[in-house]
């Protein structure tokens, strides 16, 4: 009896009253009631263990609500077939799952559950979460959905969950301190920012697999490069100061170039070229618009209807 009279609250050696022998028992963990195996949807109750077999089709087991529950029972749902067939545990009423979420799933064999209530609207996942067969350790499944539902919530704010097929999507930030390799798509609709500590470090690069060196890089300073893969980038272009844009290399327009400020060449500036036959008519070229005709053998500008050599003579 002193095993009794310590939970219970009696001292070793004195007698247990009946009040006390309640108090202690109603401190003490549950009896779990195993249910039969489960097939289709369920409303499970308070302490039960439920084998569920999702060979069929998957189904849904509804927790009761946890204000009936009462604090401290506890649901146990365990997956036990090998198919692909989920089994989704949904909150009842607004009862909530772990602070926030609506249900959770159970997508593998052996995985289990174990919820316990707080006894007014929350069920909270004991004992960790769900535990993963060996053959699947280190992989997260989650359900499908349209929301965090299915997910993973973290603190009350924060969720990561799979949003449709090959997709995972957060809806807060995500903040890496290392390196992002993406072998598909990346999506984004707000930012991507890159804190380093020098304007010298890489932001962003772009490779090919087997390739000695980045195709296209931008450096934290906004610097942008390109390369032929084989050596180091060759290509530039960049800010050299208040609006001032800079390459250090050359730059070759196969459109029309329009500028509405300076436009300063350190090296050879080529307009297009053009035969007197194939020129663009001046109309087109607007007002100013400059090209080196190869069948003159000399520049001639648009004065906005025709075309005019460096003498205003029309041509």
């Amino acid at each position: 009896m002193s095993e009794v009279r310590t939970f219970a609250g009696g001292a070793s050696g004195s007698s247990v009253t009946p009040a006390q022998l309640t108090t202690g028992l109603a401190g003490m963990s549950p009896r779990l009631t195993t249910t039969a195996t489960k097939t289709s949807a369920y409303t499970a109750s308070a302490n039960e263990l439920v084998p569920a077999d999702a060979t069929s089709a998957g189904f849904t087991v509804t927790l009761p609500a946890a204000a009936t529950a009462t604090a401290g029972a506890t649901v146990v749902i365990k997956k036990i077939d090998a198919g692909t067939n989920i089994v989704t545990i949904s909150r009842a009423g607004s009862d909530t799952i772990n602070i926030a979420a609506t249900s959770t799933t159970l997508t593998a064999q052996d995985q289990t559950v174990v919820l316990v209530s707080d006894g007014t609207s929350k069920w909270f996942i004991s004992s960790g979460l769900k535990s993963q067969p060996p053959a699947v350790v280190g992989l997260l499944v989650l359900a499908a959905g349209t929301a965090g539902v299915g997910g993973l919530t973290i603190g009350s704010d924060v969720n990561l969950y799979r949003v449709a097929a090959d997709a995972l999507r957060t809806d807060d930030a995500l903040q890496v301190g290392g390196t992002i390799i993406s072998t598909g798509a990346v999506y984004v609709s707000s930012e991507i920012r890159s804190t380093r500590a020098s304007a010298l470090n890489l932001a962003n690069t772009v490779a090919i697999n087997g390739e000695a060196t980045y195709r296209y890089s931008v450096l934290n300073d906004g610097k942008m490069t390109w390369g032929g893969g084989a050596v180091a980038t060759d290509t530039n272009l960049y800010r050299s100061g208040v609006n001032a844009l800079t390459t250090d290399s050359s730059l070759t327009v196969t459109g029309t170039s329009t500028f509405t400020g300076a436009v300063t060449a350190a090296g050879v500036l080529k307009p297009g070229r053009f035969t007197t036959a194939a020129r663009p008519t001046a109309a087109s070229a607007g007002v100013g618009g400059l090209i080196y005709d190869t069948t003159l053998s000399k520049p001639i500008y648009s004065d906005g209807t025709i075309w005019r050599d460096a003498v205003g003579v029309a041509v």
